[in-house]
């Protein structure tokens, strides 16, 4: 239904609650999760523990998101998050008691664990919940400033939590972080969208579950346009997150570079990011133009990153801010018009199922990267996972062009929001 409040156009009441909360949220899990590396690799001296740690964080996401997708279908969203973040807020407590005593790799393993898990549901409910405090018309502004978020914390807070684990201990910055939780926990109890229809919120039974569970998996593999977009995202996210990994190498390599210009490079790209972000926030791509853009973009952004190594670092630099701010553009769009599309009641579902996807292809091409770096040159290693990019744009995006327009060119009825 359409709420009165969203007649004050986008910083409704709620958007502002669910907005301003994932920013707290954000900057409590930056300002935490950064000295956490940080003191993993300095007590115990060895990037495979740290790996180690890194892999548990994305574990939940390929074991839990799915299974647990019917659950929070059903649940009232907005508590689920506050949920989240309440338990999210405890455990930072009890760390920050438990650590006063010294370093316990094991410790750090199940607060790892335990974190990532609280993520998958408290992620689920919030991209479920989100579009609802969003006045039809208005998603490209809303998703526009969403996806800036974590990026924007990164770059601002990452500095803030290395300074803090020089400064204070452990046991001091987990209590810092868990007033960041305990505060979006209690804003968003005051948002007034639940993310759910009436008759979703019954008690769930056994079958009901696994009958959940079935209809999320046949609606996803029959809904050929969200399947194809989902999956070529997927594969796209792995294989640049790879490429990344051997550009590092690369430039590391290379003495007329390293880790300095490597550091230039990420920062040009995150600019590029905001830029598209302030685009789409004051420009809304109009529908007919939205699939030969974002196709154009995935081009662009793949092929670029295939054959970045081989640039000089002028042009590597330029296209990196390019791509940056076209990619932003583009996730925009999908995130915005993906949401449009989707039933309330597969949201959570499709978005589990996207997570998977994610995760595995993350895991996937990190490993090939590994692989692929250690038997050849970096350079035609980036040309291998990225014409697998190109490919499978080119299969999933263009062929498919059928299924995957019409999504694309989706627009939300006043109906549909709630």
């Amino acid at each position: 239904m359409y709420h009165e409040d969203m007649k004050k156009g986008l910083w409704n009441k709620d958007f502002t609650l669910i907005t301003t909360s994932s920013i707290l949220s954000a900057i409590g899990g930056e300002a935490i999760m950064v000295p956490v590396s940080l003191l993993v690799f300095d007590q115990t001296s060895s990037t495979f523990l740290s790996a180690v740690i890194l892999v548990l964080g994305m574990l939940p996401d390929t074991l839990i998101s799915i299974f647990s997708s019917p659950i929070i279908e059903r649940s009232n969203k907005r508590t689920v998050m506050a949920a989240m973040e309440a338990l999210t807020a405890g455990t930072y407590i009890v760390m920050a008691y438990l650590t006063r005593s010294g370093f316990s790799y094991s410790l750090y393993v199940v607060f790892t664990l335990v974190i990532a898990t609280l993520s998958v549901f408290y992620r689920l409910a919030y991209e479920a919940l989100f579009i609802d405090t969003v006045a039809p018309g208005l998603e490209n502004k809303a998703y526009s400033i969403s996806s800036l978020v974590y990026p924007v914390v990164t770059v601002t807070i990452t500095p803030i939590s290395t300074i803090l684990y020089t400064a204070v201990p452990m046991s001091t910055i987990f209590i810092i972080s868990s007033f960041l939780s305990l505060m979006p926990s209690l804003m968003i109890l005051f948002i007034s969208a639940t993310g759910s229809d009436e008759e979703e919120k019954t008690r769930i039974t056994l079958k009901g579950y696994i009958d959940d569970l079935k209809d999320g998996l046949l609606f996803f593999r029959q809904e050929k346009g969200i399947r194809n977009i989902e999956t070529y995202i997927a594969i796209t996210s792995g294989a640049s997150g790879s490429i990344t990994l051997l550009v590092q190498a690369f430039m590391q390599s290379n003495p007329a570079l390293g880790v300095l210009y490597f550091g230039l490079v990420k920062s040009l790209e995150m600019a590029g990011r905001l830029a598209g972000g302030i685009f789409q926030y004051v420009k809304k791509i109009p529908a007919r133009w939205r699939f030969a853009i974002t196709v154009a973009v995935y081009l662009v952004y793949d092929i670029s990153d295939s054959i970045l190594v081989f640039l000089p670092i002028a042009v590597i630099l330029f296209l990196r801010f390019i791509s940056g701010t076209l990619g932003q553009v583009s996730a925009t769009i999908r995130m915005t018009t993906t949401m449009n599309y989707l039933p309330r009641k597969y949201r959570v579902r499709t978005n589990a199922i996207f997570s998977f996807l994610c995760s595995l292809s993350y895991i996937v091409f990190q490993l090939l990267a590994g692989v692929l770096g250690e038997v050849m040159e970096y350079g035609k290693a980036t040309l291998i996972i990225g014409s697998v990019s190109v490919t499978s744009m080119l299969f999933l995006i263009v062929a498919g062009k059928k299924h995957t327009k019409p999504v694309y060119c989706a627009e939300r009825a006043e109906s549909e929001s709630a």
